[in-house]
């Protein structure tokens, strides 16, 4: 094949592929600029006394509870955030190790909907399901540009019946 044929055929394939191609650029990009991004504004759908959604967010073994029973759909978390960020990764711990959680009463979230804000409104969304076989942090891609809130939406729930669902922790990693 002469050198123009190749040239050609390459050109072909990376027009084909440009949106696969520039997804993966972002990517690649995200990975390496990415930091931790501060919660300024955490807020909860409920929270049980002394169990507010600022546990879920401080980095500790101490977790956020819902103040009932875990509603499916109803029960959230949400994250402010002072100036918009490119969200990269939000980072979900289900199962704190603190002792002010008891996890034959408490239930752990397994299907949660997260919801970047933007500062204008605009909204996307990314179900996840936390698997039963990983007791730490579960880490999930999102890309999501001008992202000024998060919230979770916890959509199902696993554990005794009854319980309010508790989460351990949620970071965030983005970029500027």
């Amino acid at each position: 094949m002469s050198f123009l044929t190749v040239l050609g055929l390459f050109c072909g394939v990376a027009y084909v592929g440009r949106d696969v191609i520039a997804a993966s650029v972002t990517r690649v990009v995200d990975e390496i600029w990415e930091k931790p991004i501060s919660v300024q504004n955490p807020q909860a759908s409920s929270a049980e006394r002394g169990r507010g959604a600022e546990r879920a967010f401080d980095g500790s073994v101490r977790s956020w509870a819902s103040e009932g029973p875990a509603n499916g759909g109803v029960d959230y978390l949400e994250a402010g955030f002072g100036v918009p960020f490119r969200l990269t990764y939000v980072v979900i711990t289900s199962v704190a190790s603190g002792s002010d959680q008891d996890p034959a009463k408490e239930r752990r979230p397994v299907k949660v909907e997260i919801v970047a804000i933007r500062s204008d409104g605009a909204q996307a969304s990314l179900t996840v399901e936390l698997s039963d076989s990983v007791s730490g942090p579960q880490s999930f891609y999102f890309g999501a540009d001008q992202t000024s809130a998060v919230k979770l939406r916890i959509l199902e729930s696993a554990g005794p019946e009854g319980g309010h669902v508790s989460v351990a922790d949620v970071q965030f990693a983005g970029r500027r």
